[in-house]
């Protein structure tokens, strides 16, 4: 009884360690100098995309206008304007 009543203790303690160990594992610590680069890039990398999808969206409806009547042509235009606008403001920001 002994000897089960060790093993039941030392299986325990060594799952508590592996459990504790597994969810140390998923957290990272950095220091703050790291921190703030990683935010910086992170937010270069949305700007980024932020204005390749405008700029996309941008060259889609000038496609599309060449195939439009007087009235789509001149959503497409105030449409083009605002893109511009987001591109822009993305790359001043």
């Amino acid at each position: 009884m002994t000897t089960f009543l060790i093993g039941a203790v030392i299986g325990v303690v060594f799952g508590a360690s592996l459990v504790i160990g597994i969810i140390l594992e998923g957290y990272k610590v950095t220091k703050k100098a790291e921190w703030e680069e990683e935010v910086l890039m992170m937010s270069a990398m949305r700007s980024r995309v932020n204005t390749l999808t405008a700029e996309n969206a941008n060259l889609r409806v000038a496609l599309a206008a060449g195939e439009m009547t007087e009235e789509g042509k001149k959503v497409a235009a105030m449409t083009m304007d605002v893109l511009d606008a987001v591109a822009a403001a993305e790359k001043v920001a």
